[in-house]
């Protein structure tokens, strides 16, 4: 097999893995974006942290204490969409259900959700 047909091969399979964890499985989606923010204001690179800290005059150490409690929320809030991703999913089912991966039901009304 020569090496075009394998990068077209791998290319067809990234996307098509792609397409299964953001849109099949939603719940990714989420808990990525709730990691990401988590990493911004975490040290060491807690960007936006540093951002903050330095506009109003804060240090970063004392910016960083003050913040444990927000922590706290993110941390729970990333193990409660872990723990518990059919609640955290159900107003997008009910709202976009085709968001989450439900397709129409073939007899035309209602959807059909993968558990």
């Amino acid at each position: 097999m020569n090496r075009q047909a394998i990068v077209g091969l791998f290319t067809i399979l990234g996307l098509l893995a792609l397409f299964v964890v953001f849109f099949v499985l939603s719940n990714v989606g989420l808990l990525l974006i709730a990691t990401l923010a988590f990493g911004l204001i975490t040290p060491p690179y807690g960007l936006s942290l540093l951002v903050a800290s330095k506009y109003v005059g804060v240090g970063f150490g004392k910016a960083v204490v003050r913040s444990l409690p927000l922590y706290v929320v993110f941390f729970l809030t990333i193990a409660f969409v872990v723990a518990f991703p059919d609640i955290v999913l159900w107003l997008p089912k009910q709202l976009l259900p085709e968001s989450v991966g439900c397709f129409k039901a073939p007899g035309g009304t209602g959807f059909i959700c993968p558990p």
